[in-house]
């Protein structure tokens, strides 16, 4: 049996499936940069998620206005055909799926990566042919930026000689800087489903898109204000004991991979670098890393591919029947 829904109702159901992607990045996602400038007490949780929210908005803005690189990346990865509303739709259905089932089990997964996964295997149960250059990019991309960070924090903690005091006035700036950062990747990819939906060839810094980034940022905002506790916790103290050299190393190394990659237009997990950086930062200034901690990100980071192709695939298959 196939229904008909009309335009209208198309852009409803699209716009509450965002929506919900987006908020359920700010809570499995967003976190991740301000874990570390709350655990360490520097500021409560309420004002650093409302810093946060602010800085996610300036990230997706300024990157809009710089060409949206990290958002055609993922837009040439889409090979949806005819077939783009109820590929979206599965996308989205899939990656808010796997958020409920990752936070339920406080597991800081990469929204990042649901959604690429998920988008692969919607093209694979699409009528075209799956884009699998781009898809194994991704995965390079992911590695080198894991890497990358967890060197640039360790290289940097053992360098780093500075006073409590001037390691929380750092502190406070990288977290700002990472919040963006994080809205630079996660915001950029979220509006790219707009572009693959309409479709656009590049993102535009008009009136629309603006208020789009805007949305966003807000909805990440709300999502860590009001279920960001788990992975704060999760990244904040479990990986290793957080203060505030940790804690800016981390942010720091985390933010500067972050900027990088998002300038180069590669999309990468903002979760499994700032863990990354976490792990160097306590490696180099020699203290006791959480194994089982890393180990679970770990296995989380893996099984997200699998899982989320599979949701994609079968939610295509299921959709494309429905709409």
């Amino acid at each position: 049996m196939s229904f008909y829904i009309s335009g209208s109702m198309n852009i409803v159901i699209l716009a509450l499936l965002i929506t919900g992607v987006v908020f359920i990045n700010g809570f499995t996602d967003a976190p991740n940069s301000v874990s570390g400038v709350i655990s360490s007490g520097i500021w409560s949780k309420r004002k650093a998620c409302l810093i946060s929210g602010i800085s996610n908005v300036a990230g997706v803005v300024g990157f809009t206005l710089l060409g949206g690189k990290v958002a055609e990346s993922v837009v040439n990865l889409s090979n949806f055909g005819k077939n783009a509303y109820p590929c979206i739709c599965a996308c989205l259905t899939g990656v808010i799926l796997f958020g409920i089932i990752s936070w339920t089990f406080a597991m800081p997964s990469s929204e990042s990566h649901a959604l690429i996964s998920c988008i692969f295997g919607a093209s694979l149960a699409s009528s075209v042919k799956a884009e699998l250059i781009p898809f194994v990019s991704i995965l390079i991309y992911t590695v080198f930026s894991c890497v990358f960070t967890l060197i640039l924090s360790l290289f940097l903690s053992r360098r780093f000689k500075k006073t409590e005091g001037e390691c929380i006035k750092y502190e406070k700036f990288a977290c700002v800087f990472s919040s963006a950062a994080h809205g630079a990747q996660d915001g950029q990819k979220f509006m790219a489903l707009y572009i693959i939906l309409l479709p656009l060839k590049s993102l535009s810094a008009s009136v629309p898109y603006l208020i789009l980034a805007f949305t966003v940022g807000a909805f990440m905002m709300a999502g860590t204000i009001l279920g960001g506790g788990k992975i704060i916790s999760s990244l904040g103290n479990e990986i290793v004991k957080n203060d505030a050299k940790i804690a800016f190393l981390s942010d720091f190394s985390s933010t500067v991979c972050v900027f990088l990659c998002s300038l180069l237009g590669f999309s990468v997990s903002t979760g499994n670098i700032k863990a990354c950086s976490l792990v160097g930062a306590g490696l180099g200034c020699r203290r006791k890393i959480n194994t089982l901690t890393v180990k679970r990100i770990f296995l989380t980071s893996v099984i997200t591919f699998p899982i989320c192709i599979f949701l994609g695939f079968a939610l295509t298959t299921l959709f494309t029947r429905i709409f």
